[in-house]
C-alpha cells in the first residue's frame, strides 16, 4: 500500500523488519525442534498429527487456538483465557522461555 511505502527509505525499512522477523521465527523453530529432540518428545500438531520437527506454520497453527477475553469492571481491565491453554501451547511456551500469562498480563 502506498500509504506506508511512499519512499525508497520506507521500502528498505520494511525489508529489514521482515528479515529480522524471519530470523526470530527461524530461531524459535530451531529451539522448539532442539528441545523436542532432547526430551525425545513430540507435540500434537494441526490435524492431530504427532510432530517431532514442527514447522513454523505448524507452530503458528497451534498458537491459533489461544483465545482471550478482556472485561472492564469499574474502570479495571480483567483479562483471562476463554479456555485453558492446550498442552502443546504450554510446551512450546516453556521451550521458548515465555511465561504462560503473556497473553493476558496488562501493560506495565
Amino acid at each position: 500500500n502506498s500509504l506506508y511505502v511512499d519512499s525508497p527509505r520506507r521500502v528498505e525499512a520494511i525489508g529489514y523488519l521482515m528479515i529480522l522477523l524471519m530470523l526470530l521465527l527461524s530461531i524459535a523453530e530451531y529451539v522448539v525442534r532442539r528441545e523436542l529432540a532432547q526430551e525425545k518428545a513430540f507435540i500434537i500438531g494441526p490435524g492431530k498429527v504427532k510432530m517431532t520437527k514442527p514447522s513454523l506454520l505448524a507452530i503458528y497453527r497451534i498458537f491459533y487456538s489461544v483465545a482471550t477475553v478482556s472485561i472492564t469492571i469499574d474502570g479495571q481491565i480483567h483479562r483471562g483465557f476463554t479456555k485453558e491453554l492446550a498442552p502443546n501451547v504450554k510446551t512450546i511456551l516453556r521451550y521458548l522461555g515465555i511465561p504462560e500469562n503473556i497473553y493476558i498480563r496488562g501493560a506495565s
